[in-house]
């Protein structure tokens, strides 16, 4: 699978791996540095196996990181022919509630940004991509029944 990324959502992907790999060196230290403090090296010692269980946990969660950042393809913002698509800022409104929303559609993982920027992957980008303003849109998120009229699709300065 071939995750998209925005170059600002990629960048902050690069930052939030790299952290990753600063805390696993932190606990990997941290498991040299509970069995100098301590005679027991593995058996009976709670901060050996503090130390060991983090190391594990970042060691999971930056290898989850990295998978995602090599199947990565780094994308220009885009609305090709009016449709909404990554990159698109798309201004919708709920026929039930008559609420009008507007939010760009980022990248595969949205890391930081603001409430406004929703992955490609959520149920309600699903059901808009690809269509255009003045389409009605009528799909199911979680277990709501819902219709969109999509008011405007322009492409984001991102």
């Amino acid at each position: 699978m071939v995750y998209k990324f925005l170059m600002a959502d990629f960048q902050a992907l690069e930052k939030r791996l790299s952290e990753y790999e600063n805390y696993l060196r932190e606990a990997r230290a941290g498991i040299g540095e509970s069995t100098t403090y301590n005679s027991e090296t593995w058996h009976d010692n709670p901060s050996f196996d503090e130390q060991q269980q983090l190391a594990k946990m970042w060691n999971t969660e930056r290898g989850k990181l990295a998978h995602v950042r090599d199947d990565s393809e780094i994308v220009e913002p885009s609305a090709p022919n009016g449709a909404a698509d990554v990159g698109s800022v798309v201004r919708i409104k709920d026929q039930s509630t008559q609420t009008v929303d507007t939010f760009l559609i980022a990248s595969y993982m949205v890391i930081g940004g603001g409430e406004d920027r929703i992955s490609y992957s959520t149920p309600i980008a699903q059901l808009l991509l690809g269509h255009k303003a003045g389409d009605v849109v009528n799909g199911r998120i979680g277990s709501r029944r819902v219709t969109f009229e999509i008011l405007s699709v322009s492409v984001s300065e991102e």
